[in-house]
């Protein structure tokens, strides 16, 4: 409903003060300034300690809230893969580090095709050395053996078949007769 010819009135002007007068602020004005300075001022030096202590605190016990300590999860592996039947300690290392390879956890690598036969390659190996009787005499450890074919030849007069233990035991003989 304006029309282009009619004339609006004038605003009144406001006279804005120059930049480099300051307006004069009371004196509690001033005051309350000074205080929350240094009240801010307070509560930042609160701020960087309480971050210093937490990073020190931080250094000191390493681990985050609700984590384990590596022998606690060293152990539970253990008992994990004990549930799982393997016993042994050269099988808990074997699935422990495929896991840690493979970037999977210990129960899925200890149900892995490949893993599984390995350790039941392991296994077989383990029994069959278990099932091989040691050897009751090391070599050289015939010096006794020769002594009683000796003491057996003075009392029977016979002698072994043998040529290198008969002429051992003809030479112990003489050591014994002396």
């Amino acid at each position: 409903m304006n029309d282009e010819n009619e004339v609006l009135p004038a605003e009144e002007v406001i006279e804005e003060p120059a930049l480099d007068e300051q307006p004069e602020e009371p004196a509690e004005d001033l005051e309350q300034i000074r205080k929350d300075a240094k009240a801010f001022k307070d509560q930042k030096t609160r701020a960087e300690n309480a971050e210093r202590e937490l990073k020190e605190l931080k250094k000191k016990a390493p681990l985050a809230a609700g984590a384990l300590s590596p022998e606690a999860e060293a152990r539970i592996t253990r008992s994990e893969l004990f549930g799982l039947g393997i016993k042994d300690a050269d099988d808990q290392k074997y699935v422990t580090d495929a896991a840690k390879r493979l970037g999977v956890s210990v129960y899925e690598a200890a149900n892995d095709e490949l893993i599984t036969a390995k350790l039941d390659k392991m296994r077989e190996a383990r029994q069959t050395k278990d099932a091989t009787p040691s050897p009751t005499r090391g070599s050289g450890g015939g010096t006794a053996n020769v002594t009683k074919l000796a003491e057996k030849a003075l009392a029977t007069g016979e002698l072994p078949t043998d040529p290198a233990t008969r002429e051992k035991v003809r030479a112990e003989m003489r050591r014994i007769s002396k």
